[in-house]
């Protein structure tokens, strides 16, 4: 077929060229040539995918016909074709709505992405074969190819138009060659989002909403969970940095499933409850969200979210003890003196009764140190339950039943908050009448507190203690707990004096400082 339409082409160009000439040397106008010519076919290009193409990368193939050479206008005018066929460039890219050579468009109107060049066979070669992006031009005008095609906002031109485009090669000014055929992608699916915001805050906990969108489900793999389409969302209230230490069994402090029929568009909610014995004003907490049923691993995660709860929020879970209005009033200490809050507070809590005088009055004695055996009288009346019933046997030799606070100190004993005084024969006393110190003081604190314990910290507070000092991770955690901030000093860093003893207006800060935390 390609013969024959050679051979038409040949003959029809003799019998012009004949004619012509007879009927110039017969002085005859000359017919013009056209009108023996075959008509010449319009380029076309088909694209093998135009819409709903993956916008991180697909393969399409881009098939050409009636890009033939058209004699001089065809010609390249700039090497490596110069002179020569210059074909037409098969292109991926962003173009302006004005973009085409032969109209005067700019380069800087056409932002190529991805590009072929296709030319003669013989011309293969010459610019660079295959691997440097020829495509043969058939005689007849016809070529294929595939482009690989990607969304690309970042480079295409603003105002551009995604398309396959075609236009002459090697300078060409060419209309016919140039065509556009427009491509479109499919939206990529929006990234997930998460939310989380305390909406209600009382005595009884916190409550929050826990918001996502863009969760548009997976396969949960092997190995993390029940493997096949995820199910649903988890969404989980854990303290902050421990979201590693979830699993499908252990969900944090409070935790939420929502299915997949609560969830539209990918987006859905979920309330949690956090109660306020689970909580810590001290603390920070976050949301986790994550794909049902799996553990919580990086192939899962949706996202996570830090939950931000305000000083009014805290107050209503853990209320700041008012300014109290003593039923027991103290002789000694009066309005504006220094800790008259706290030692107030011991009053109306029943924590101190106080030391009645001859005449029936009571003074609480601030400036007095506290002794061991008030000290076990102050802990039990905060922390002590109310139906202990004391051992018959003392825990204490120095200690027994009948004695002013053997109960209490049996408490003290019972619930491990003192271990007493080793004595050398192996035996163990209270000494009840002894003052306590700030380093014991501390210890029996310590105890008492069931709460997880912070990190004990390498660098000391306190500039009288170091690590390794006996009762060092319990004096430590008072600065921790914010139950003591030492006592000030000139350098900057204050000091606990471990070694002095409590005195009765300090044990009154401790214990108000520790029915706030």
């Amino acid at each position: 077929m390609t013969a024959q339409k050679s051979m038409r082409r040949r003959i029809t160009s003799l019998l012009a060229t004949g004619t012509a000439a007879l009927l110039a040397a017969s002085g005859l106008a000359l017919a013009p040539t056209a009108a023996f010519a075959e008509d010449v076919a319009t380029p076309t290009v088909t694209v093998s995918k135009t819409t709903g193409l993956n916008p991180e990368g697909e393969q399409i193939t881009v098939s050409g016909s009636g890009f033939a050479p058209a004699g001089s206008a065809t010609n390249g005018t700039r090497p490596p074709l110069a002179g020569k066929f210059g074909g037409a460039y098969v292109v991926f890219g962003s173009f302006l709505d004005a973009w085409k050579p032969s109209e005067g468009a700019p380069s800087s109107a056409r932002k190529v992405l991805s590009q072929k060049w296709a030319v003669s066979g013989s011309d293969m070669a010459i610019i660079g074969g295959p691997e440097g992006g020829a495509v043969e031009v058939s005689p007849e005008g016809t070529f294929s190819t595939t482009l690989t095609v990607s969304k690309d906002d970042a480079a295409a031109l603003a105002d551009g138009n995604y398309g396959i485009y075609t236009y002459p090669g090697s300078g060409v000014s060419y209309a016919p060659f140039e065509t556009y055929t427009p491509i479109s992608f499919t939206e990529a699916p929006a990234a997930p989002t998460v939310a989380a915001n305390v909406t209600a805050a009382s005595t009884s906990g916190l409550t929050v909403a826990a918001n996502f969108t863009g969760a548009n489900g997976i396969t949960i793999p092997a190995g993390v969970g029940a493997p096949g389409p995820s199910a649903g969302v988890y969404a989980a209230l854990v303290e902050a940095g421990t979201s590693g230490d979830l699993s499908m069994e252990d969900q944090g402090i409070a935790a939420a499933f929502v299915p997949n029929a609560q969830i539209s568009g990918g987006a859905g909610s979920a309330t949690l409850s956090p109660a306020k014995a689970d909580l810590d004003r001290s603390k920070s907490y976050e949301v986790l969200f994550w794909y049902a049923h799996s553990n919580p691993v990086p192939e899962t995660i949706i996202g996570v979210v830090p939950l931000t709860v305000t000083a009014a929020q805290w107050d209503a879970v853990f209320p700041k003890p008012v300014d109290p209005k003593p039923t027991v009033k103290f002789t000694d200490v009066k309005s504006g003196d220094k800790f008259y809050k706290e030692i107030s507070w011991m009053a109306v809590e029943g924590i101190s009764t106080g030391v009645r005088q001859k005449d029936g009055s009571l003074q609480y004695q601030p400036k007095n140190n506290v002794t061991r055996e008030a000290m076990a009288a102050f802990l039990y009346r905060a922390y002590g339950e109310k139906n202990f019933t004391a051992p018959a046997k003392s825990p204490f030799t120095d200690v027994k039943p009948g004695d002013k606070f053997y109960k209490e100190i049996s408490w003290m004993a019972a619930k491990g908050i003192s271990t007493g005084v080793r004595q050398p024969d192996g035996s163990k006393k209270y000494q009840p009448k002894s003052g306590i110190t700030r380093e014991a003081m501390a210890a029996f604190m310590y105890r008492l507190d069931t709460d997880a314990k912070p990190r004990v910290p390498a660098s000391s507070p306190f500039a009288d203690m170091k690590p390794g000092d006996k009762f060092y991770k319990e004096i430590a955690w008072m600065w921790q707990a914010k139950l003591s901030t030492g006592n000030k000093q000139p350098s900057g860093k204050p000091t606990y004096s471990p070694k002095s003893n409590v005195t009765r207006e300090a044990m009154a800060a401790f214990l108000y400082r520790a029915d706030a935390r």
